[in-house]
């Protein structure tokens, strides 16, 4: 047990970010995510919302061991025709490592490519599809949560109810990308004027 640890303690280690803002909202960002329980960001792609968040995620990964336990890659799944998890190639975890790729390159990026596997390998980063959390419960995690856009206002509850101790949720989306049907059934334009309307300490937008 005590080698274990100490394996575990050296790949936390080994973990360090350089990482400079180039505007005041990315600092906001970084800011919100280091106060509160959760955060919600919205913006296109190319601003810097997936890995501003997954450097912070792995800073309270490794200063915060004793309080965060790991990182939970979250995505929304809308199914694009011919590309739904049956098709893809690899067993489940070959798919999800597909799936979560917009993650994983912001990993790849901060830390690399070697110890972002070791991570993965050790149970520091875990993977989810959004359906997977329906009738769980989770405590001690990081929750990155990635295309929000495209979970409905029904499903939105199964997010939000399922967090216990010591979580913190950072949900992503993109109102641009918006790939349901029914585009007007996206929560994350009434989630984000919710939570600024009817402000919680602890959630920020």
């Amino acid at each position: 047990f005590e080698v274990g640890l100490a394996v575990a303690e050296n790949r936390l280690s080994q973990i360090k970010i350089d990482l400079k803002h180039k505007n005041e909202v990315q600092k906001r960002l970084t800011q919100a995510i280091k106060k509160d329980d959760v955060v919600i960001c919205t913006g296109p792609a190319g601003t810097g919302k997936t890995l501003l968040s997954v450097a912070e995620a792995l800073l309270h990964l490794k200063n915060k061991s004793d309080v965060y336990h790991e990182i939970k890659l979250v995505k929304s799944i809308v199914q694009l025709k011919d590309e739904d998890l049956g098709t893809l190639p690899g067993d489940e975890k070959d798919k999800l490592k597909f799936i979560m790729m917009s993650f994983l390159d912001a990993f790849y990026q901060l830390i690399g490519e070697e110890l972002t596997g070791k991570l993965i390998n050790a149970g520091y980063i875990k993977m989810e599809v959004f359906g997977a959390m329906r009738g769980r419960s989770f405590k001690n995690c990081i929750f990155l949560f990635d295309e929000l856009q495209n979970v409905t206002d029904g499903n939105a509850k199964t997010l939000l109810t399922r967090f216990s101790d010591e979580t913190k949720v950072i949900a992503l989306g993109d109102s641009n990308q918006v790939d349901l049907k029914n585009k007007e059934t996206s929560c994350l334009f009434e989630l984000a004027r919710m939570a600024k309307e009817y402000p919680e300490e602890g959630v920020s937008v």
